[in-house]
């Protein structure tokens, strides 16, 4: 997979691309690194590629003139408009925020362009019409998309087959089955009066998948926030909601209370319709009513009632 990443400090990236795994997926031709730096085709004196903004306000904004001229230079006019052409991704807060969801398809493709912002941000035209995706690694500040293109880098190029030693290290990682990955262990057995658990030198390697599945289940991160996630793809998982600390408590109901209330309407009920049934032949027999007299009393009564308390208000 190639990356092609567009900075203005292209020294932050040999340390890190020169060490460990992705140093020998590139020696191995797994991956491959262009770091280019916008500078090279600024146009002034000075390789001056920030302006202040229009508009005022604090700080500066990258330019679009060298920006999309390294850009084009490097992956061709309009290569990125194309229907299979290197996806163009600005490194930004405004993002959708990276996951591992959006590593598994972003390494579908061959090639990327990774362009990192700096400073207030840049010229919104290169957002309008350069870029075909932009991404954040989450909702924090940080000095410049350097960082979050490395991010990008070593999420995507782990997926790639033989970057990793083992090649199902990538489906066992945290977050690759919706999960947190399980807790590990090495020697020495005990330490500190802290043993290793048994399961784990059982030697019965059918319940040590179940354990490590079931921990997945309940596993909690740094901050104790419990890490359940939906299942998504990729590894069976015993059903999470079951074995997992996120359980939901039964409802308790109070039996008493409904008793009275349900009790309460019943005798409501009843004394309405013994109410209005008698109401009208009192009326009629005691004061000689004529009927339209009690229909209209009775109107009025039950527009009455109608503003009372609720029945059993103050039980549930």
């Amino acid at each position: 997979m190639e990356f092609d990443v567009f900075t203005l400090l292209p020294e932050v990236f040999p340390t890190y691309l020169e060490s460990s795994i992705l140093q020998r997926a590139s020696q191995r031709g797994l991956i491959e690194v262009r770091v280019h730096n916008i500078r090279d085709w600024a146009t002034n004196r000075h390789h001056v590629t920030d302006d202040e903004p229009y508009g005022g306000g604090g700080g500066m904004v990258m330019k679009a003139e060298p920006v999309f001229a390294a850009v084009e230079s490097v992956l061709g006019p309009l290569a990125h408009q194309k229907d299979d052409g290197c996806p163009v991704i600005l490194l930004t807060p405004q993002g959708r925020v990276f996951n591992q969801i959006m590593a598994m398809e972003l390494v579908q493709h061959p090639r990327l362009a990774l362009i990192c912002g700096r400073y207030e941000g840049v010229d919104e035209r290169i957002r309008e019409h350069l870029v075909t995706d932009q991404i954040s690694v989450g909702d924090y500040v940080l000095t410049g998309g350097e960082l979050p293109a490395l991010i990008l880098i070593d999420a995507l190029s782990r997926l790639i087959p033989g970057v990793l030693g083992d090649p199902d290290g990538p489906y066992d990682d945290s977050h690759a089955s919706g999960l947190i990955e399980y807790p590990h262990y090495t020697r020495p057995p005990e330490f500190r009066g802290w043993a290793v658990p048994d399961v784990l030198v059982s030697g019965n390697h059918a319940r040590i998948a179940r354990w490590r599945r079931e921990q997945s289940c309940g596993a909690r991160s740094n901050s104790g926030r419990i890490c359940w996630k939906k299942q998504t793809w990729m590894m069976p998982t015993v059903n999470c909601w079951k074995r997992s600390s996120m359980r939901r408590r039964p409802m308790k109901f109070n039996y008493g209370k409904i008793f009275l209330l349900g009790f309460g309407f019943f005798g409501v009920s009843v004394i309405w319709g013994v109410y209005n049934a008698f109401v009208p032949v009192f009326l009629a027999q005691k004061f000689n009513l004529e009927p339209a007299f009690i229909g209209f009393f009775m109107t009025l009564d039950n527009i009455a009632a109608s503003f009372h308390p609720a029945a059993g208000r103050g039980l549930v």
